[in-house]
């Protein structure tokens, strides 16, 4: 990001604001949306997220980058959204196209088919994750920051990141794994 963009922005420039807004909006509703696993809340987080941001953007010291910054407020808003969300049943979610995909011609329908059905699995079983572990995941093992990074992004022990971590992947191969064992007594 360009620093004077974010000087600018910290004065309260419109324009410079709308220049951040637009450079990191689809990662920050991405990340939302890996979080919450509803579209309509990701949204609504991400929205959430860029207020929070222009309140708080005169405060931003520079002590962390800018993005470990922003994704721990988008972090922070998901939670918040977890909590108040009660354990009602919600549509499945589906991962947003970050990029209009095209086939290349190498790859077969075969082939495409069978990385469907993979990603729809694991889209089935971040679903069904813990939203705490599920978050920790997504931002350790698909966005890939670093423990340190998480830790500061959720305002957590270090050693409370590694444990959730570690929990959520254990949860997720346990998810795994039963899950696979149902496909197979279906092909049977």
């Amino acid at each position: 990001m360009d620093p004077e963009v974010l000087k600018k922005a910290q004065k309260g420039d419109e324009e410079a604001f709308a220049q951040i807004v637009s450079e990191h909006q689809n990662l920050v509703y991405t990340v939302a949306l890996r979080i919450l696993a509803n579209p309509d809340d990701a949204l609504d987080a991400a929205q959430d997220v860029f207020l929070r941001v222009w309140k708080s953007l005169p405060k931003f010291q520079g002590r962390s980058e800018f993005t470990t910054w922003l994704y721990r407020i988008t972090a922070n808003i998901c939670l918040d959204y977890i909590k108040k969300r009660k354990r009602e049943r919600r549509a499945p979610f589906s991962w947003p196209d970050e990029q209009e995909e095209r086939f290349p011609e190498s790859v077969t329908i075969d082939e495409e088919m069978d990385r469907i059905e993979v990603k729809d699995r694991l889209e089935e079983i971040l679903e069904k994750m813990n939203p705490i572990y599920r978050s920790v995941l997504v931002l350790r093992d698909i966005y890939g920051f670093s423990y340190e990074e998480i830790s500061r992004m959720l305002k957590i022990s270090l050693q409370a990141t590694k444990i959730r971590i570690y929990r959520a992947r254990l949860d997720f191969k346990s998810k795994f794994h039963q899950f696979q064992g149902e496909t197979e007594k279906e092909g049977d």
